[in-house]
C-alpha cells in the first residue's frame, strides 16, 4: 500500500504594535491512499460486510450494490442491478467499487490568536473532508421492515413510507423484505458523507500585570475561560461524524462539548 500526500502549514501575522498582536494559522493535508498488492491470485479481498481490499483502490474502499428508491407499485425497495436494470432484490454480483471510504483524502485546520496587554483570545478549528460513513445508526431508526413492531423509537422519516399503489417515497412500505442490517453490508442507501468543520477549541485568558504578581509573591497569574467542540457544521445525519474512521458508524458516543472555567498560578 502507498500514501502519498502534501502538507502545509501557514502563520501569518498581521498585527504587532502597541501591545496589540494579532496572528492567523492554517495547516492542510492531502492524502492519496492505494493499494497496491492483495495476497492470492484475484488480487482482491472481500470477505463480506460492505468494504473490499482491492489492487489498485483505496484501502478499505466500499463496495456496495446502488439504492434506487421504491417501487411504487407495491413499496418495496428498488436496486440497480450489474447490468444497470432495476430489481427488487441483489446479490453480490450486482456490487460495485463506490471509489468512497471512511479514511478522509482533505484535512487540517485554522485559528486566530489575538492578544492585547494582559487579554488572549485564540481559536482552533479542524476540519475534514472527502470521508464517508456507512450510517447504521440512521439505518436502524428508518428500519420499516418486516421487524418493525418491535418497540424501537423510530425517526420521523418513517411517516414518509410507501402506503398505497403510486406514492413517491424514498421509504419503503413497513413490513418490506429488507432491514438496516441488509442495507449496511450490501447497499449504499446509508452511505453518508461525513466531512465536517468543528470549533475545536476557544478560549478567553487575562494574565494580571507584573506589579500586581510581584506584590503577591508570585511570578504569573492566569485566569481562562475555555470552549472545546462547541460548534459543529456537517451535513451528516448520525450522532457525530467525526467517528474514529470506523467503516460502519453504529453507537458511536457524541464528542463531548467541554466548558471550562480555570487559574493559572506560577510560583
Amino acid at each position: 500500500m502507498t500514501n502519498k500526500g502534501v502538507e502545509g502549514l501557514l502563520r501569518y501575522t498581521i498585527l504587532d504594535k502597541n501591545d496589540l498582536r494579532i496572528s492567523v494559522n492554517a495547516n492542510g493535508a492531502y492524502n492519496d491512499n492505494k493499494v497496491l498488492s492483495v495476497p492470492g491470485t484475484t488480487g482482491e479481498s472481500f470477505g463480506g460486510g460492505s468494504t473490499i481490499l482491492k489492487e489498485g483502490e483505496k484501502l478499505g474502499v466500499y463496495y456496495l450494490v446502488p439504492y434506487a428508491g421504491v417501487n411504487p407499485a407495491n413499496g418495496n425497495p428498488l436496486f440497480v442491478s450489474a447490468d444497470g436494470s432495476l430489481s427488487e432484490t441483489f446479490s453480490d454480483a450486482d456490487r460495485r467499487i463506490t471509489d468512497k471510504s471512511a479514511l478522509p483524502t482533505w484535512q487540517g485546520g485554522f485559528g486566530t490568536d489575538i492578544r492585547y496587554k494582559g487579554f488572549e483570545f485564540t481559536t482552533q478549528f479542524v476540519w475534514f473532508a472527502d470521508v464517508w460513513l456507512n450510517n447504521l445508526d440512521r439505518a436502524s431508526l428508518d428500519d420499516t421492515s418486516g421487524s418493525f413492531y418491535n418497540g424501537r423509537n423510530r425517526s420521523t422519516d418513517v411517516l414518509r413510507a410507501w402506503k398505497q399503489e403510486g406514492d413517491i417515497t424514498d421509504i419503503p412500505r413497513i413490513g418490506n423484505p429488507y432491514n438496516s442490517i441488509d442495507y449496511i453490508n450490501s447497499v449504499d442507501r446509508y452511505l453518508d458523507n461525513a466531512s465536517f468543520l468543528r470549533l475545536r477549541n476557544i478560549t478567553l485568558g487575562y494574565s494580571l500585570p507584573d506589579k500586581i504578581t510581584d506584590k503577591l509573591g508570585l511570578n504569573a497569574i492566569r485566569f481562562y475561560l475555555q470552549g472545546e467542540n462547541l460548534i459543529t457544521f456537517s451535513s451528516f445525519k448520525g450522532w457525530d461524524a467525526e467517528n474514529g474512521f470506523r467503516s460502519t458508524n453504529r453507537g458511536n458516543y457524541p464528542t463531548p462539548k467541554i466548558v471550562t472555567f480555570g487559574t493559572t498560578i506560577n510560583f
